[in-house]
């Protein structure tokens, strides 16, 4: 710890030691200290994925969701050639801490650009669909919605927007 303090460390292994540590802590319960090292992390090597999850992880109960959004946003562009699951992932993280937000539009896009890289997951299908008919995009929504009505085994009593009578007159 010393030797991270003094700075005598590189950027790269002090931010790998802050993420142990905060790791360690975290897993004793002592979330200050661990959101203290993720944060030194982070400072050290901004963007690095390890910290960010763990940091959104812990400022995710506290509802801190406008942080949230800018440390995905920085590990998206500190990290533009992720493997295209890990990155939908951030974008789907990013969208609920938007969504939280109230920025319902951001959200969506969020969630648009998770689904081109990692396309088909149903939950995912739902959620799209469900933001398209709050934007007031009904076409948009049925065709989220409705391609899922296959997966109901009665689709009859699937709620609102989701029962085909509604996705018809969408």
């Amino acid at each position: 710890r010393r030797a991270v303090a003094t700075q005598a460390v590189p950027a790269a292994q002090a931010a790998g030691l802050h993420d142990f540590l905060g790791q360690l802590a975290a897993s004793s319960g002592q979330l200050e200290e661990a959101q203290a090292h993720f944060e030194a992390a982070l400072a050290a090597c901004p963007g690095l994925l390890s910290p960010t999850r763990a940091l959104i992880d812990l400022l995710q109960p506290s509802g801190e969701y406008e942080r949230i959004d800018q440390l995905i946003e920085q590990a998206l562009a500190e990290h533009a050639h992720l493997e295209p699951g890990e990155r939908a992932e951030l974008l789907r993280r990013q969208a609920e801490a938007r969504q939280a937000q109230g920025r319902a539009r951001e959200a969506y896009q969020a969630l648009l650009a998770a689904e081109e890289l990692a396309p088909g997951d149903i939950a995912q299908q739902v959620w799209l669909g469900d933001s398209a008919y709050e934007l007031g995009e009904y076409g948009e929504a049925a065709h989220r919605l409705g391609s899922l009505l296959t997966y109901a085994s009665h689709p009859e009593e699937l709620p609102a927007p989701l029962t085909p009578l509604r996705l018809a007159d969408a």
